[in-house]
């Protein structure tokens, strides 16, 4: 609600939904909140200037709970497992088709898309990616306390020394240790040519829009390829050139302009305008530990079902915006059910507050708002610059003004009344 590197911490979780771990129900993770709370830090402190994406991509690599999660930890040279190596090529860097800059499909003289790797490739990263294990692990398959928290730790009769020819016919030395064949590895997939438009795809997607022109991927992928300074895949600043570039700055001008937002998303845009911490309780290392409502909105931070995320970055919805072409990922988690009990969730939360895990309530404090009720016009210009980032419509503009009419003598009803019915409006599920 106050902390004051907001946008740090939203290109963290935009990166929790490209690098994905979940401690959900059922996984493995879910005895490890410390090793999970550990893996997101990571990532928040991977967003600094000057700093390489290759550097964050060696880290996952290491970190015990993505060991754990893809099934890395103690694959061995006798039965290496392909899990991660599958991932970190599919999802994490280079994907499964060889892009041009602007992130359109490379075609063959068929017109085929071409494969960025094949079964082989994959069996022979895996190769190079054996012999780890958790941190001060007395033997290999050691299993009396996992380190969740410090990276893996190689045991070297478990590596597998060979050769390796991995994506592009990059080779791997025979003879290498583990760690410096994790590191030539990660060498190489950080200079594939389609990180680059890849990543950029991707990060446009969590923060700006869902259908990115051509036109500006290539300029972001640009700057991801070089910072200005000789530094490959500087997040900070690929995100100023994300969020900066002219097509980000004037959305709304073309049909496939804009995002869905996700319902997390909606609920911290909320938080950070209005929320009030609870007085009946104090707060737990300086933080109000929010009730996990990923029954009820579909999604919770580092919760996804899959390591492809809560939802994958090409679904569109059946109907008009399958029929235009084009796609819109987070209706991939909209059903019936999740758009009421979502809608529920926020009239809920803004008439009697959002429930922490102790029970307490983080309420809003409409001040912002209702110290305005006097001067209509001023009121929904607030409520534009604090929860739409932009005009609203005037059809929601006249529902607006036929609540303030109706509650004119209630300051407090009023600007509640006004959240509720705003919370459930397609203009602030849409980011425009």
């Amino acid at each position: 609600m106050t902390s004051p590197d907001q946008l740090r911490q939203r290109v963290a979780l935009a990166l929790s939904e490209i690098l994905v771990i979940s401690d959900r129900s059922g996984s493995a993770l879910r005895n490890y909140p410390r090793g999970c709370t550990n893996y997101y830090d990571m990532l928040v402190k991977s967003v600094v200037p000057g700093r390489p994406y290759r550097q964050l991509l060696e880290e996952v690599t290491l970190n015990p709970i993505m060991g754990t999660w893809l099934t890395m930890i103690r694959s061995s040279k006798t039965k290496p497992d392909e899990n991660y190596a599958r991932e970190i090529m599919q999802l994490f860097s280079i994907g499964l088709e060889h892009l041009n800059k602007d992130g359109t499909f490379k075609r063959d003289g068929s017109g085929n898309s071409i494969p960025t790797y094949r079964q082989d490739e994959i069996r022979e990263l895996s190769r190079a990616f054996t012999g780890w294990t958790y941190a001060n692990s007395r033997s290999f398959t050691w299993t009396n306390s996992a380190d969740v928290i410090n990276p893996m730790m190689s045991f070297e009769d478990q590596h597998d020394r060979g050769q390796k020819v991995i994506v592009g016919g990059a080779t791997v030395p025979a003879g290498q240790t583990a760690i410096q064949d994790i590191r030539r590895c990660v060498d190489v997939l950080a200079a594939h040519p389609n990180v680059g438009p890849f990543m950029a795809e991707r990060l446009i997607q969590r923060l700006v829009t869902s259908n990115p022109s051509p036109a500006y991927i290539f300029r972001v992928s640009k700057v991801w390829d070089d910072n200005g300074k000789g530094v490959r895949g500087d997040l900070c600043a690929v995100v100023k050139a994300i969020l900066l570039d002219s097509e980000a700055r004037t959305l709304g001008t073309t049909p496939a302009s804009g995002k869905m937002s996700e319902p997390m998303i909606r609920l911290s845009r909320v938080m950070r305008a209005f929320g009030r911490a609870p007085s009946s309780n104090p707060p737990l290392l300086g933080r109000y530990l929010m009730w996990n409502a990923l029954d009820e909105i579909g999604q919770w931070p580092m919760q996804a079902p899959t390591v492809f995320n809560f939802f994958t970055p090409s679904y569109a919805p059946p109907g008009p915006v399958l029929d235009a072409g084009f796609v819109s990922p987070e209706f991939e988690i909209t059903t019936e059910l999740t758009a009421t009990d979502t809608a529920n969730y926020f009239f809920e939360g803004v008439t009697n507050g959002f429930y922490t895990n102790t029970s307490s309530r983080i309420t809003l404090d409409l001040t912002p708002l209702t110290s305005l009720w006097s001067t209509p016009d001023a009121l929904l210009a607030k409520i534009e610059t604090l929860l739409l980032g932009r005009p609203m419509s005037a059809s929601l503009r006249s529902s607006l003004l036929s609540l303030h009419t109706l509650h004119s003598t209630n300051a407090t009803n009023g600007v509640r009344v006004m959240l509720q019915l705003l919370s459930a409006s397609p203009e602030f599920v849409m980011e425009k």
